[in-house]
């Protein structure tokens, strides 16, 4: 059990190295003024890998004829999370982006979208490795 959570607190930070690699990629296809083909790229690699990670950490604690209800769980959870970015903090900086790559915006706003995004995106990994165990905890008892 103990290697299963060292190799759960691994993975998790690969994958959250992952997105945020993917800030680093707008901020350079706005120079190449390929922004959306390098997008979709980086996030397609990090959904898939998400995906495989939430199956992953849900069905850790729970007896095997629960573990596809925790997983789905865990996936609502993620789901919810992503909606919610989606909603508030993607269409601001998408117009930020795009505002850039016609030139109506300096190249440095892009940047210090950048930076604001990573480094909120560092904050929420370091929450997200401390909550981590606790949820799994909360998926586990309810499916208990």
């Amino acid at each position: 059990m103990q290697f299963n959570i060292y190799q759960l607190f691994v993975s998790t930070f690969i994958i959250h190295i992952i997105d945020t690699f993917a800030y680093s990629v707008r901020l350079n296809s706005v120079k190449s003024r390929q922004f959306a083909l390098s997008n979709t790229l980086f996030n397609l690699f990090y959904l898939i890998s998400l995906t495989a990670h939430t199956a992953y950490y849900a069905a850790l604690l729970v007896d095997a004829q629960h573990r596809l209800a925790a997983s789905a769980s865990a996936g609502v959870i993620n789901s919810a999370a992503n909606i919610i970015f989606m909603l508030f903090v993607d269409p601001k900086s998408s117009i930020i982006t795009d505002q850039a790559l016609k030139g109506n915006r300096p190249y440095e706003d892009v940047k210090a979208l950048v930076v604001m995004l990573m480094s909120a995106k560092l904050i929420g990994t370091l929450m997200g490795q401390v909550l981590l165990i606790p949820v799994v905890h909360v998926i586990a008892t309810i499916y208990k």
